[in-house]
């Protein structure tokens, strides 16, 4: 059931996109050596052949699994959201699969690639000082103090300099009982203020693009781990939760910790 409302979703949008853009054809994988593109559509968990990997089957099919849950409601709506981004995701497990196996550990880069995939969030911001805010811990400067150059969503502002948008779709599920405490993994991404120009179907087709080259560069590091993905207490976006007007919900120790990141030796 899920599985067509997301297709249909897909189809829709591709053909707004051809309305508006002229020939748009729909989302594929992104393939491996040795793996074709294949086009994207979501089909009954039923389909995933017992014994085989997830994102195997998605990788030589185009086919993703869905279930009739909450859960893979999100997902689908990630992958309509950011199809490049997902697909590279999926590329990287493939690749990682083809040089280690399918093992109880999955490695760093996969371990990375779950974490950002089903908790992520990105941070878009015109102003450099709001990133590097975030990424040292320091929510005075990065949410507190520079509140009015916070995109709102309820009252469009071209002048805003900062916004969040949700990549993670267990992030998203858990989003339906908000708790104070839930953190997401977020990446940074600096644009140019007419970023904040754009209509929101405009913007994620730029994001799509700019998360997907970010996530390339990260995980072909041979360094990276998830702990390269910045903390963000996901309730303390300015405009996303009513109390976090107040100052004082920031002052919150618990939720919004102190910290330094280590550097990597």
């Amino acid at each position: 059931m899920i599985a067509g409302v997301l297709n249909n979703a897909f189809n829709q949008q591709s053909s707004h996109e051809q309305s508006s853009h002229g020939q748009v054809e729909l989302p594929t994988t992104k393939p491996t050596h040795n793996n074709q593109a294949h086009t994207l559509k979501f089909v009954s968990q039923d389909a995933l052949p017992e014994g085989e990997a997830y994102e195997s089957f998605i990788a030589t099919t185009g086919n993703i699994p869905t279930r009739d849950n909450l859960h893979d409601l999100f997902n689908g709506s990630i992958w309509l959201t950011f199809p490049k981004t997902k697909a590279l995701l999926n590329y990287y497990h493939m690749l990682e699969i083809a040089a280690q196996g399918i093992n109880a550990s999955r490695g760093r880069v996969r371990d990375t690639i779950t974490v950002f995939d089903e908790n992520g969030a990105v941070l878009v911001t015109a102003d450099p000082n709001i990133g590097e805010a975030l990424i040292g811990f320091d929510w005075k400067a990065s949410l507190v103090a520079p509140r009015a150059k916070w995109d709102d969503p309820q009252q469009s502002n071209s002048h805003a300099q900062a916004a969040v948008y949700i990549f993670g779709h267990a992030l998203l599920e858990q989003l339906v009982y908000p708790r104070k405490p839930l953190c997401a993994h977020s990446i940074v991404i600096h644009v140019a203020q007419e970023f904040f120009t754009l209509s929101l179907a405009e913007r994620m087709r730029y994001l799509d693009d700019e998360v997907a080259h970010y996530m390339d560069e990260l995980l072909s590091k041979n360094d990276v781990t998830p702990r390269q993905l910045a903390p963000l207490p996901i309730l303390g976006v300015p405009h996303f939760w009513s109390e976090n007007a107040d100052p004082s919900f920031y002052d919150d120790d618990y939720v919004f910790r102190s910290g330094r990141r280590q550097k990597s030796n």
